[in-house]
């Protein structure tokens, strides 16, 4: 929108205020301008997707910096630390979570032997247009054309708002081909994952299904009446789902609690002994020592010890994480349910 016909709008009172709110609530009122010729009846809920669309925005932008900052420096850290600090750290992490994340570390290990080198150039082709694109739209609320002492942005209705943001991306993304086959080679790699992993974990997802079923049954019997009886008549369309929704969710956590019961005894010895030996090696070759592991049973003393100390850690907690790796490791925690769900969920089709 010119400068001009702006100002003619604003003399004339007719310019609105309704995106000049916060971060969040400009997102939602845009989404919401988008879908305004959607049935009356959907429009309950493309609120709640607008909101929940919004703060998601919000928590991306205030988290996206800090999330950058740890993965250059971490890959800066990784990078200056010996070969056997590196693998010995990781054999603690396995220690003390290998339980705890066992879908998340396997889903690792598929994406590096399936789609690592595609996901990883795919996503650093997308977070340059991303770059691209933040720089535009952070000048772009600087732009004040009709001098007015307020940016032209916080003139505009969320319609307006909308078309102007569109438009920024469209030309600041130079090769929407690219893009393309970004997010091509991205969803692909997921979907390779998720097919590994169910291939994998197919007992625990079959457990999963089997104790759901059985549990889904019960509940339409025993559940049902007296739910209808308590929900109001309009929302009775809605128990069904609900009931299988929650069965589904206890049959998954079940299945996956005994899942990483075993994962925990299995990761516990393999980091045990990874971190054990790697500290031997690194020690001979700084000259700490000369006993090798080759020649002794110390490491594998070392690490069985060092495995019943993380299974019982992991199991003491029953795989939650206490504080403050609750907070520290709360993004992995996401993941690993991501994971779970994606991995037990029939109906997402790989």
């Amino acid at each position: 929108m010119s400068s001009n016909n702006l100002s003619r709008r604003k003399s004339a009172g007719k310019v609105k205020e309704g995106s000049s709110g916060s971060g969040p609530e400009r997102i939602k009122a845009m989404i919401i301008s988008a879908t305004d010729k959607a049935p009356a009846s959907l429009k309950p809920y493309i609120g709640y997707i607008a909101t929940l669309v919004s703060y998601g925005f919000l928590a991306w932008e205030i988290s996206s910096p800090h999330l950058i900052f740890a993965w250059k420096k971490g890959n800066e850290i990784y990078k200056s630390l010996p070969e056997e600090i590196i693998l010995s750290i990781l054999g603690l992490l396995l220690c003390f979570f290998g339980g705890t994340f066992s879908a998340l570390i396997a889903a690792v290990e598929a994406f590096r032997l399936t789609g690592w080198e595609t996901t990883r150039d795919c996503a650093l082709s997308l977070y340059d247009d991303y770059k691209n694109v933040k720089e535009a739209h952070l000048k772009d609320e600087q732009k004040d054309e009709d001098n007015d002492g307020v940016e032209d942005t916080k003139l505009l209705s969320p319609s307006e708002l909308l078309a102007r943001k569109l438009h920024l991306v469209l030309v600041n993304v130079k090769e929407p081909e690219k893009v393309s086959k970004a997010i091509m080679g991205i969803t692909s790699s997921c979907m390779s994952v998720i097919a590994v992993l169910r291939v994998e974990f197919a007992k625990t997802v079959t457990l999963a299904v089997s104790i759901g079923n059985t549990m889904q049954n019960a509940a339409e019997t025993l559940l049902l009446p007296v739910l209808h009886k308590v929900i109001p008549q309009q929302y009775h369309h809605w128990v069904p789902t609900a009931v299988n929704y929650v069965c589904k969710s206890i049959a998954i956590a079940i299945a996956w609690y005994i899942s990483k019961i075993i994962s925990a005894f299995h990761s516990g010895v393999k980091g045990g002994l990874m971190f054990s030996r790697n500290i031997m090696t690194y020690g001979n070759k700084k000259g700490y020592f000369s006993l090798k592991h080759e020649d002794t049973n110390v490491d594998e003393i070392g690490g069985w010890v060092l495995a019943a100390i993380g299974v019982y850690f992991q199991v003491r907690y029953g795989f939650t994480l206490p504080f403050p790796f609750n907070i520290l490791f709360f993004p992995l925690t996401l993941l690993e349910w991501a994971i779970i769900w994606a991995v037990s969920d029939s109906s997402i089709q790989v």
